[in-house]
């Protein structure tokens, strides 16, 4: 179909948590204000390291009955270890959920698509609902229209049957553009969230949680050390993700997920930079001998 694009995700992790004190259980550890959550909700969050490092981030659904948790594979793993270790303290439940198709829809038209094909209201950001066989979530992170199709892989692929499936790299474009980075390519378990764009996924407000006096210590002082910031790439250059970027010689950071924009018509990319090197316009160099050039851009990218 014409204006939407899916691609299978199937590989992340989906965690059930359940039990009657499921969310005061995991609003002591996770960085986001879990009991404010309603049913047909969701959010971002981050579990972090007693010093305030990530150790990944997910996304939160509540479904009424329970709690889904959604995150790549590596920030899944970490998520389901961490929870694991604390879940004797409490009356909560955590199991990885199995057998089900993980799908993400972006495009101009998915909005309506949905609505049509589903007989469902177009859902605000951050919802959850069921419909039919399978479950809406509407995830506008990575674009404007953005949806997650969860369900039996039958259901799923009978629904996306007319959908046209799209290349990782096409996704790492849409996202890349958002300023969203990926835990285990952009950001790792040296990152603070708030280096990384991540604010949505952190309460000020709620008390404790893991890592939460270097969050606020942080805020308080009102800046960090390094900064997620995008990159426009100049004509030629070949970058590897990982290598290291710079600025008038002296190393300034990481470069993360690289891709091309068909909408910018141009090679773009994440980076993990020196705050001092992240304002745009900051002109860094992609080999020690200058030779790769790149440009840093304000985020999300125009």
């Amino acid at each position: 179909m014409e204006g939407i694009q899916a691609w299978d995700l199937s590989d992340w992790t989906v965690l059930r948590i359940h039990g009657p004190d499921r969310k005061a259980f995991l609003n002591g550890l996770l960085s986001n204000d879990v009991k404010a959550l309603k049913p047909g909700r969701g959010q971002l969050g981050c579990i972090l390291t007693p010093k305030g490092l990530l150790r990944g981030d997910f996304e939160l659904y509540d479904r009424g009955e329970d709690l889904l948790a959604l995150a790549r594979p590596q920030a899944g793993a970490n998520l389901k270890e961490d929870l694991e270790k604390k879940l004797m303290l409490s009356q909560s439940g955590l199991e990885p959920v199995q057998g089900r198709a993980l799908l993400y829809l972006a495009g101009s038209e998915v909005s309506g698509w949905l609505s049509r094909a589903l007989e469902i209201p177009e859902l605000p950001r951050w919802s959850w609902m069921r419909a039919g066989d399978v479950e809406i979530m509407a995830q506008k992170r990575f674009h404007e229209q953005g949806h997650w199709i969860f369900g039996r892989p039958q259901d799923v692929r009978r629904l996306l049957e007319p959908v046209r499936s799209a290349s990782p790299a096409e996704l790492d474009a849409l996202r890349i553009e958002k300023g969203v980075a990926f835990f285990g390519r952009d950001i790792d378990e040296e990152t603070i969230p708030l280096e990384a764009r991540l604010e949505e996924a952190i309460s000020f407000d709620k008390g404790c949680y893991m890592g939460q006096e270097t969050i606020a210590r942080i805020r308080y002082r009102g800046h960090v050390n390094r900064a997620l910031v995008g990159l426009r790439l100049a004509a030629g250059a070949a970058p590897v993700e990982g290598a290291p970027v710079f600025r008038e010689g002296e190393n300034a950071g990481r470069l993360g997920s690289v891709a091309f924009s068909p909408r910018l018509k141009l090679a773009i990319a994440l980076a993990l930079v020196r705050s001092s090197a992240g304002e745009p316009g900051t002109e860094l160099a992609l080999s020690e001998d200058g030779s790769a050039k790149a440009r840093v851009e304000a985020l999300p990218l125009a």
